[in-house]
């Protein structure tokens, strides 16, 4: 992916645009990367990070630090698995990784914690909740699983434009509807071989 890549209209209607931290690695996806996110936030859309640390995908781990917290700053909600709270944070502390993603600026982060299901943090208040109890499978995906969860679920509650302006509004109790949800979604991913093989099919309409 280019910054040339990048349309306009990709954008049209749009209440979320979600991005992952494996594309800072290199470029011309780094650029293209921020470039799709500083767009979205201009346009009043809300921009949701998967942590999703990956340091083999970078030449100098250690340069991921800086792109890292840039995208944080742009960011409105954030989910990182506590497994990438040390190597990013230098904490294995839900509470202290939270805070110090919140203090770059998004309003909602999202700790989860594989069996021990999830936390989030928003509105100066933290809501833990449970992972379903399954058979385990295959874990693979499990974390996507639970954001496509989360995501879909704010998506159905979020108007365009402006989303970023109503996510700021959403309840509490709202949010906690999401994460329970990507919870239950991510617990049934990993009941199956495979990162999408028991993920619901929604059908476009």
């Amino acid at each position: 992916l280019a910054s040339t890549s990048l349309r306009d209209e990709w954008l049209d209607g749009a209440t979320l645009v979600h991005v992952g931290s494996a594309t800072l690695a290199v470029e011309p996806s780094r650029g293209a990367t921020l470039q799709l996110v500083e767009r979205a936030r201009a346009q009043g859309i809300a921009v949701a990070v998967d942590l999703n640390w990956r340091p083999h995908l970078w030449a100098d781990p250690a340069s991921a630090q800086p792109l890292i917290r840039e995208l944080l700053a742009r960011a409105d909600l954030v989910k990182i698995a506590d497994d990438e709270l040390e190597p990013l944070f230098a904490t294995v502390d839900p509470d202290a990784g939270a805070a110090a993603i919140a203090a770059l600026g998004p309003g909602v982060v999202v700790v989860t914690m594989g069996p021990a299901g999830s936390r989030l943090y928003a509105r100066g208040a933290c809501v833990a909740q449970p992972a379903p109890v399954v058979p385990v499978v295959d874990a693979t995906g499990a974390g996507d699983g639970f954001w496509a969860g989360v995501l879909s679920t704010l998506d159905a509650r979020l108007p365009s434009p402006q989303s970023r302006a109503a996510l700021e509004s959403l309840e509490l109790a709202t949010l906690a509807t999401a994460t329970a949800r990507g919870n239950q979604i991510g617990a049934q991913v990993v009941t199956q071989i495979g990162a999408t093989t028991a993920l619901i099919r929604v059908r476009a309409p």
